[in-house]
C-alpha cells in the first residue's frame, strides 16, 4: 500500500509524477526566459531607441516629403529651443 493513502496503482503514479515534474519544468524554464529577458536591458534599450530613431525618420521624412509637393518646405522647418537641461549645463559650466 502506498503511504500517502493513494490506491493508485504504483505505474500510474509514477506517470503521474513524471507529468508533474515535466510541468515543474517548463514553468521554471518560462520563468528563466522572462528574467533572461528583464536582466537584458542593454539588449532592450538598444531595440527601443532602434525603433524610436525609425519612427522618428519616417516622420521627418514624411513630412518633408509632403512640405515639399506643396511647397512649403521652408516653412515647416523649425529650429527647437533649448532643452532645459542643456540650458542648466551651461549655467552649471559657468556660462549663465
Amino acid at each position: 500500500m502506498d503511504p500517502s493513502g493513494d490506491r493508485t496503482p504504483p505505474i500510474d503514479r509514477v506517470a503521474q509524477i513524471r507529468a508533474e515534474i515535466e510541468a515543474a519544468r517548463a514553468r521554471v524554464v518560462g520563468t528563466l526566459d522572462a528574467l533572461r529577458f528583464k536582466a537584458d536591458v542593454p539588449s532592450r534599450l538598444a531595440d527601443s531607441v532602434g525603433t524610436a530613431a525609425s519612427t522618428f525618420t519616417t516622420h521627418l521624412i514624411d513630412q518633408l516629403t509632403s512640405s515639399e509637393s506643396e511647397g512649403t518646405l521652408e516653412d515647416s522647418i523649425t529650429i527647437p529651443a533649448p532643452h532645459d537641461l542643456d540650458v542648466a549645463r551651461e549655467y552649471d559650466r559657468g556660462a549663465g
